[in-house]
C-alpha cells in the first residue's frame, strides 16, 4: 500500500479494523439506541414542554444529551479515518465517554438488579432492557477500544490524550449536572413551600371574613372591605404568595344579602412542578385542588364538622344497636366511634381533639330505662387561631355552627 508515513499499513488495518472496528461501531449505536428509547419513553413530557434544559428533573436525561451526545461525533470519523493519528483520538475519546457511561449505568444496573432477583420486577419496568442494552454497549466500546490500544504500533498518545480529555470533560458535565439537581431540587421546595403558602393564605382570608361577619353581622363585599392584620386572628399578605392570584367572590340571597362566600388562590401551570391550587368558603374549610390531571380536591385541614358527624353517627348506631337501653350513658369505648388516643381523653364522656374540645352529655332515662336524648359539643379551645367554629349536635340530624366565641347551641344555624 503506498500513503504518507502516517498512513495505516493495510496489513495492520484490515487486523485491527475489521473485528475491532465492527464491535465498537456496534457498541457506539447499541449504547445510542438503548439510551434513546429511554429518552423516548420516560421523558417525552420533558422535552416536548420544552423544559429548560438545567432544570431537567433527571440526570440521567442529561448524561445522555451532553455526555453521550459526543458518540454521534465519534461515528463518522471512525469509519472515515485513514490515518492513525486521527483514529487514536476518536477511539480514546469514545473510550473516555464509554467508561464514564458504564460507571454510572452500571450504578443505575445495579440499583434495579435486587428488586429483579428479589421481587422479580424492576422498580422501573420499561427501563430496564434498554439501560442493559445501553450498558452492553459502552462495555463493547470499552473493550473494543483498550483492545485496539493494547494491539497498536503507532497513536497510543493520541488515544490517552483523547481519553484523559473524555473523562475531564465528562467529569464537567457531572459537576454541572449536580449544580442543576441542586437548582432544580430548590426550585421544587420554593414551589411546595408557596403551594402551602398559598392554602394557609386562604384559611386566613376565609376566617377573616367569617370574623368580619361575626363583627358587623355580614360577609364583606370583597378583599379591600377587610382588615388583613391582627384583627383577622391569622394575619395574611398576598405578597407572601407572589405566583397566585387571589379571587374573592360574594354569595347574595335573594335581598340581596350578603350570605356566604368563596375564595381561592390560583397560579399559573409551573413546568418544573404541579402546583396546588387552594379554596375555602363560609364553612372556614380549606380544599386542596392539585392541577396534576387525576388528582382530586381534597381537604386540607381536619373538618370539625366531619368528625361531629361522624361522632352523631357513632351515637345514634349504638341506640340503634341497643333499642331498649337507647343512647349510651359514656361515650369512651363505644364500638365503631372514631379512634380516639388514650391521652386525649379528659373524661369518660369528654376528649380533645384537632383543636376542639368534644363533650358528650346523655339524657335522662325514660320511665323504662331509656335513654332517648342526647347533646354533643364540639367547641373551640383556641379561638381564631387553630380553629373558628364550635359545633352542636343532638338526637336529631342537623348539625348546628357558630363561628362566635362562645360554645354552640341548637339555636346557631344548621351547617
Amino acid at each position: 500500500m503506498t500513503g504518507g508515513a502516517n498512513s495505516i499499513p493495510a496489513t495492520e488495518r484490515d487486523r485491527l479494523s475489521k473485528p475491532l472496528l465492527s464491535v465498537i461501531v456496534a457498541g457506539l449505536a447499541a449504547a445510542i439506541i438503548g439510551a434513546g428509547i429511554e429518552i423516548l419513553k420516560l421523558h417525552a413530557p420533558l422535552m416536548t414542554s420544552k423544559m429548560i434544559f438545567w432544570n431537567s428533573p433527571n440526570v440521567y436525561l442529561y448524561f445522555f444529551c451532553v455526555v453521550r451526545g459526543p458518540y454521534l461525533l465519534c461515528l463518522f470519523p471512525l469509519l472515515t479515518a485513514r490515518t492513525v493519528g486521527r483514529r487514536s483520538l476518536v477511539l480514546g475519546f469514545a473510550f473516555g465517554l464509554a467508561a464514564a457511561s458504564t460507571l454510572a449505568e452500571g450504578f443505575l444496573f445495579l440499583f434495579m438488579l435486587p428488586e429483579v432477583i428479589l421481587w422479580f420486577r424492576p422498580p422501573i419496568p420499561q427501563l430496564l432492557p434498554w439501560v442493559l442494552l445501553s450498558l452492553i454497549g459502552n462495555l463493547l466500546v470499552v473493550c473494543g477500544s483498550a483492545s485496539y490500544f493494547w494491539k497498536a504500533t503507532a497513536g497510543r498518545l493520541a488515544f490517552v490524550g483523547a481519553g484523559l480529555a473524555a473523562l475531564f470533560y465528562s467529569g464537567v458535565v457531572l459537576q454541572l449536572q449536580e449544580a442543576g439537581l441542586r437548582k432544580f431540587y430548590a426550585t421544587v421546595e420554593a414551589i411546595d413551600r408557596e403551594s402551602q403558602a398559598a392554602a394557609d393564605t386562604v384559611r386566613a382570608v376565609s376566617w377573616c371574613a367569617i370574623l368580619h361577619q361575626v363583627a358587623s353581622g355580614e360577609y364583606p363585599a370583597d378583599l379591600a372591605s377587610m382588615d388583613s392584620g391582627s384583627s383577622c386572628g391569622q394575619p395574611w399578605t398576598a405578597s407572601r404568595i407572589p405566583d397566585y392570584k387571589i379571587t374573592f367572590t360574594a354569595m347574595r340571597d335573594g335581598a340581596g344579602k350578603i350570605s356566604g362566600f368563596k375564595v381561592r388562590a390560583e397560579a399559573p401551570p409551573s413546568r418544573l412542578r404541579f402546583r396546588k391550587d387552594a379554596e375555602s368558603d363560609d364553612s372556614g374549610d380549606v380544599y386542596i385542588d392539585p392541577q396534576e390531571p387525576g388528582f382530586r380536591k381534597t381537604l386540607l385541614y381536619p373538618s370539625a364538622v366531619s368528625m361531629t358527624g361522624r361522632m352523631h353517627d357513632c351515637i345514634t348506631g349504638f341506640a340503634e344497636d341497643n333499642p331498649a337501653s337507647g343512647f349510651p350513658t359514656q361515650l369512651r369505648g363505644v364500638n365503631d366511634c372514631p379512634v380516639v388516643l388514650d391521652n386525649q381523653w379528659v373524661s369518660e364522656n369528654s376528649f380533645v381533639l384537632g383543636g376542639y374540645l368534644f363533650s358528650y352529655s346523655p339524657g335522662p332515662r325514660t320511665g323504662s330505662g331509656k335513654i332517648a336524648t342526647f347533646n354533643l359539643q364540639a367547641r373551640c379551645r383556641d379561638y381564631a387561631k387553630s380553629c373558628l367554629v364550635s359545633l352542636y349536635a343532638n338526637d336529631g340530624a342537623d348539625i348546628h355552627r357558630t363561628a362566635e366565641n362562645r360554645a354552640a347551641t341548637a339555636d346557631d344555624p344548621r351547617r
